[in-house]
């Protein structure tokens, strides 16, 4: 019911499962734009789902870049020379700048000819309908406790498999047998260096999908008094041991 022609009528077939259409929508987005005007400069650009310097970043996948009239061309090749309607949901009390960072998606999408509209709702009916695969599009922010790739692997990118403990939070239900192959060898690679070589590939194999659409990386900021230094974490969290006493003070 959220994807629709420009007449508002049910399309044949649903746009998003053709890599072309998400490849468009991905190249649609100024990041830099949201991060600068949006985020006022407390996040970072993304182009996967781990920043760089973490366990498992791949440093071959390239910034994605603003490229309109592509993304138009990539639309037409796919069938959608006019584009179509869609509607993004986003919850309004949940991630900070998020129904303003959708509103910019929106406007970004309807410039490529993908006429977007925003609907903002409260988490606790956004989680449990996204959760089921309601929406056409939902926007997710996803902490990484473990501080490396396989934790958003086994949580959103994973195909989902309530079983197996597997894509919990994988609200639109993407499924790449590849990605969940390397999953299962870097579950079982004892060898560090195989392990991340393992976790890099299934960066590439979901970007080369876009299996999501990576917008940015928020930037934690922690306060200490004098006297205190602290040494973040590599995953979001805080934990008392990131603080120490500062042996210049």
């Amino acid at each position: 019911q959220y994807i629709t022609d420009n007449n508002g009528k049910p399309l044949d077939k649903n746009p998003l499962l053709d890599v072309r259409v998400r490849q468009a929508l991905n190249l649609a987005i100024n990041r830099k734009a949201i991060t600068d005007r949006i985020l006022q400069g407390a996040a970072t650009e993304a182009n996967q789902w781990m920043p760089k310097g973490t366990f498992g970043y791949n440093p071959d996948v390239k910034d994605i870049p603003n490229d309109v009239e592509k993304a138009k061309k990539l639309l037409a090749e796919a069938g959608f020379p006019d584009g179509f309607k869609l509607t993004m949901h986003v919850p309004n009390d949940r991630y900070p700048q998020g129904p303003e960072t959708a509103q910019a998606v929106a406007q970004f999408w309807t410039r490529v000819g993908v006429k977007t509209q925003v609907e903002v709702v409260p988490w606790a009916v956004y989680s449990g309908r996204a959760n089921k695969n309601e929406f056409a599009v939902s926007m997710l922010a996803w902490g990484n406790g473990t501080g490396e790739a396989s934790y958003a692997l086994v949580n959103i990118l994973a195909t989902v498999d309530a079983k197996k403990g597997l894509g919990a939070s994988n609200w639109g239900h993407y499924s790449n047998p590849k990605v969940d192959a390397a999953l299962d060898q870097s579950t079982s690679e004892f060898d560090v260096a195989k392990r991340e070589a393992i976790l890099r590939d299934s960066v590439k194999l979901v970007s080369d999908d876009v299996g999501i659409i990576p917008l940015y990386h928020y930037k934690n900021i922690w306060a200490a008094k004098k006297g205190l230094k602290v040494t973040p974490m590599t995953s979001d969290r805080t934990a008392a041991m990131m603080v120490t006493k500062d042996s210049a003070k």
